[in-house]
């Protein structure tokens, strides 16, 4: 069973468009802490985590995967997550990320170029495709 809707913090309160509900997740996972919550540790999608626990590429995209379809799959059904992984020392690296989901019978996706340096976001590039639906 999917929800909804997602909590956020602005003068809306929860996020029902599907389109930004893509958006809003994968912007929570660039910028949430694996331990910022006593309650649902364990459960939160963190880049930084997965970078800081993981020295390959392939570990990278492995947890990216996972993390992302447990995140998308409590929103959308039809998840499917694509990483492509450049660079096998995670202190550089570029990750290209693509997001498909479907919700109520329509697609979304979301397409994210990142160039990580010393485990971090040093470049995101929304230019390449920007989120859509079809």
């Amino acid at each position: 069973m999917s929800m909804s809707a997602i909590p956020h913090l602005s003068r809306d309160g929860w996020l029902k468009d599907p389109a930004s509900m893509v958006n809003k997740l994968f912007e929570y996972f660039l910028v949430s802490e694996y331990s910022q919550s006593n309650t649902f540790r364990g459960h939160i999608a963190s880049l930084k985590y997965i970078l800081e626990q993981n020295n390959t590429g392939a570990d990278i995209k492995s947890e990216v995967i996972r993390a992302l379809v447990t995140m998308y799959s409590k929103y959308f059904k039809d998840v499917l997550i694509n990483v492509d992984v450049i660079g096998d020392d995670s202190s550089m690296l570029s990750l290209t990320i693509a997001v498909d989901v479907t919700l109520d019978g329509a697609r979304y996706a979301l397409d994210k170029n990142l160039g990580l340096s010393g485990g971090t976001v040093a470049n995101m590039n929304a230019l390449v495709a920007d989120l859509y639906n079809y």
